[in-house]
């Protein structure tokens, strides 16, 4: 914030992201979710939420942002299943109406599946040290409410999302990934 607090011409600042997925130790990489975003504005300039309060725009403009290097974890993502089915249905609410909810949502009282997390990729990174006591009190796995003959249809599992995740692991780069912003040097 130092760094760029006397510039101009930045907007805001740009963290990456860790998408934790069922476990502490699975971490989403692939093309559908976003790896940075937002996070940081500075007051006065008009900014605003834009589309699902995800990122910010001023006047419709993307933000120029600078890359703080800052890494946020995201843990909304691991919750017990049954939870996370309730959570799913809830959120599901603000974009769907009550007939598709029933129809997505038939068997309300499932738990949620996460799939086959050996899929996902391990988490190479230290947890920060306030989700520790979190971390070692967690007492289910996702595995046992996984449901290998009838895998759930996460929009990661499909294969359009797989060989696109495969090619920019291959390149080291997002291919026609989202970017709500104009990256500052």
């Amino acid at each position: 914030m130092e760094k760029y607090d006397a510039r101009d011409d930045v907007d805001g600042l740009l963290f990456h992201y860790n998408h934790l997925w069922g476990s502490y130790s699975r971490v989403h990489r692939g093309h559908n979710w976003y790896d940075r975003e937002i996070r940081v504005i500075k007051n006065g300039r008009n900014v605003r939420s834009w589309k699902d309060a995800q990122s910010f725009r001023i006047n419709g403009r993307k933000l120029r942002v600078g890359d703080c290097g800052a890494r946020i974890y995201h843990y909304g993502w691991v919750r017990h299943p049954e939870v996370m089915r309730k959570k799913t249905i809830v959120m599901d609410g603000f974009y769907h109406d009550d007939e598709w909810i029933a129809k997505k949502h038939s068997d309300s009282g499932k738990p949620w599946d996460y799939g086959p997390l050996e899929n996902i990729p391990l988490l190479r990174e230290t947890h920060p040290a306030v989700m520790r006591s979190r971390i070692e009190s967690k007492d289910w796995q996702a595995e046992d409410y996984s449901n290998p003959d009838n895998p759930p249809d996460h929009e990661h599992l499909q294969l359009w999302c797989r060989v696109h995740s495969a090619l920019e692991r291959l390149i080291g780069r997002k291919i026609g990934g989202y970017s709500n912003w104009i990256l500052v040097k």
